[in-house]
């Protein structure tokens, strides 16, 4: 099987997710609203990816826009988790807004593989999904396998962590082997693929959101 159609097959499968909780999205609790415009957005970038490729054109354009509203969405995702002060939230968006329009448009263009961005936000997911982890470990009493916040971060930190260290190595334009950038890159749409099916689960989980009570 080669590295496309390994690709291919990996970033396709976000539908499964967004499918599921497009299914539930009347029922689901609101503090996962983030996480469902999350699977949306990442189901559409996927397909137009496709689209794209498939008819000749690059999809370096859209993939770059796409990772700054998947760091977007993913902010407001943990500020809700955490009750961020609205001053918090906006400092951080603000943070990689600049951060993203460096790496893009500053210095790199738009239309070119850039890296540093991904790496940075990357890094900073990583942080946040341990600290989240961590912490309802810590607090809720429901088991493991069936919390949709802790299999969403464990999803996260296996992701993330992977996929900042494969940017590092374009970042920091190491000289290795071709092959190993080969390797390094179907390891990490396998491991994008496991993160995939682990959303299915924790959007099998998440909880329907409270009734509205009027008390008499």
């Amino acid at each position: 099987m080669n590295s496309f159609l390994v690709n291919i097959i990996s970033g396709l499968s976000i539908l499964i997710p967004a499918f599921l909780i497009f299914i539930r999205r009347r029922r689901i609790s609101s503090i996962y609203y983030p996480f469902a415009i999350l699977l949306w957005v990442g189901a559409f970038n996927e397909i137009l990816s496709l689209t794209l490729i498939m008819n000749g054109y690059s999809n370096l354009i859209n993939a770059n826009i796409y990772v700054l509203i998947e760091c977007i969405i993913i902010i407001i995702q943990f500020s809700v988790w955490n009750y961020w002060p609205v001053r918090t939230k906006y400092i951080l968006l603000f943070c990689a807004v600049i951060v993203w329009i460096l790496d893009n448009l500053i210095f790199h263009t738009i239309d070119s593989n850039n890296s540093l961005f991904r790496m940075i936000y990357s890094a900073v997911v990583l942080g946040l999904s341990m600290s989240v982890l961590s912490r309802t470990l810590l607090t809720e009493y429901r088991p493991v396998r069936k919390h949709p916040t802790i299999l969403i971060c464990f999803s996260f930190i296996i992701y993330y962590a992977s996929k900042a260290y494969a940017e590092s190595f374009n970042v920091f334009h190491l000289n290795v082997d071709m092959r190993f950038y080969y390797n390094l890159w179907i390891i990490l749409s396998v491991v994008g693929l496991f993160s995939n099916i682990i959303y299915i689960a924790a959007v099998l989980c998440i909880p329907r959101k409270m009734p509205l009570t009027i008390p008499y």
